[in-house]
């Protein structure tokens, strides 16, 4: 399939892009290239949960329409701190649907820096992002492998950006068995990243398998203290060190 240049509305609006494009797409617009639509990097999506209680408990607490207002300021700061941990950890958000958040880290980030390890990193981010907010919590999948980038629609009216792929499925099903605050890897997470997976508190950072529905096994991965200190350079921008090295881990799922 041919890539194709994002063009009609992207090019043509008067407000500022990035209220409307992933990061990558900004980048690839800025140097009047295509995006490519095949690509290869790790899949992240998340889920914020508790929304529904904090609707009905503001309402109570404050009345429906102050309460409306209230919502959205803290929709808005908590989407505001999650795009912020994608982007310094050299993600793209592609698209926000409901509760839910799909992001992309493309292998070929200026970094070096393998995809995996940029989006496990930044659900580490995600995670200590929304502990100043106790009613709400995040749900984390992580898968890696390829996809597609696409910009469908027609350019006369609107485009959409669209990533697809088994890898995207993965992720899905990943979070799909997550628990509130929990980050769930599948093996092709797993597989390439045996030191940066330690962390402090359980075997290689990693818990007991679970199945998803597409069958492939999916391992909570443990946010301990050494992913707190990077989280936290993470959120703020500083420099992040490398995390220790560590033994095997368990099989990898299907890549």
């Amino acid at each position: 399939m041919a890539c194709r240049r994002a063009t009609g509305p992207f090019t043509r609006t008067t407000l500022p892009l990035h209220a409307y494009l992933a990061h990558d797409r900004r980048q690839a617009l800025a140097r009047d290239e295509p995006l490519p639509e095949r690509c290869s990097g790790a899949a992240l999506f998340a889920d914020i949960t508790g929304f529904t209680a904090l609707t009905e408990a503001l309402a109570q607490g404050q009345g429906s329409r102050r309460g409306v207002d209230d919502l959205v300021r803290r929709i808005n700061a908590v989407h505001e701190v999650l795009i912020g941990a994608v982007e310094r950890a050299g993600g793209s958000v592609v698209s926000l649907a409901g509760d839910g958040m799909t992001c992309w880290f493309d292998d070929h980030h200026a970094s070096g820096e393998p995809a995996a390890r940029r989006a496990l990193r930044c659900a580490g981010a995600m995670q200590q992002a929304m502990r100043p907010q106790p009613e709400l919590s995040v749900k984390v999948g992580l898968a890696a492998g390829a996809a597609m980038r696409l910009a469908v629609g027609d350019p006369a009216l609107q485009l959409l950006d669209l990533l697809a792929g088994a890898t995207v499925a993965r992720a899905v099903a990943a979070e799909s068995q997550a628990l509130a605050g929990e980050v769930l890897v599948d093996g092709s997470i797993v597989a390439p990243l045996s030191g940066p997976l330690a962390a402090p508190g359980t075997a290689h950072g990693l818990g007991a398998p679970r199945q998803t529905a597409l069958g492939d096994p999916v391992y909570p991965y443990q946010v301990g203290a050494d992913d707190d200190a990077t989280a936290a350079s993470a959120s703020s921008g500083a420099p992040v060190a490398a995390p220790s090295a560590a033994g095997s881990l368990p099989p990898a799922g299907r890549p």
